[in-house]
């Protein structure tokens, strides 16, 4: 006498897919939500946690109970907007015209800008006088003083 395995009763997808609730719930919920619950119904009844007689009412049960969602595919654009700066913010109008008005004296041809210290360049590193001694700082540069006049 020959033995039917069970798994061979379980329905196939696309007779669970032709199901009119479940052409419902395809428009409803999706063509991805309703392959997946299709699948997980049949990995139950594979597992045997499920008889293949139950496979259609199970997945009816299991698609009623699922939601929509509003959550949809979206084009993530942030690095566009930071790295371009399209979505800076526009200048307050006391900004725009401290930027655009010349409060620096020209300087007449051929003459230096004077030198600024501040903030001050850190000197740089020397060792002490004994090589197993700990790393000290040189004396900084003298800071620049405005001429007076």
């Amino acid at each position: 006498m020959t033995q039917v395995d069970p798994r061979r009763l379980i329905p196939r997808t696309d007779q669970l897919l032709a199901l009119a609730a479940v052409e419902q719930a395809r428009i409803r919920l999706g063509e991805r939500a309703v392959k997946a619950a299709v699948r997980d119904i049949q990995d139950q009844a594979r597992r045997g946690d499920l008889p293949p007689e139950q496979v259609q009412d199970a997945l009816v049960a299991s698609l009623t109970a699922r939601t929509t969602t509003t959550l949809r595919p979206v084009l993530n654009a942030t690095g566009v907007v930071v790295h371009t700066n399209l979505g800076r913010a526009p200048l307050a109008p006391g900004t725009v015209e401290a930027r655009t008005s010349p409060q620096v004296p020209a300087r007449s041809a051929g003459s230096q800008p004077a030198k600024r210290c501040w903030p001050p360049a850190r000197p740089p590193r020397t060792r002490s006088s004994s090589t197993t001694g700990p790393l000290r700082w040189c004396s900084p540069p003298p800071r620049w003083q405005p001429e007076t006049r």
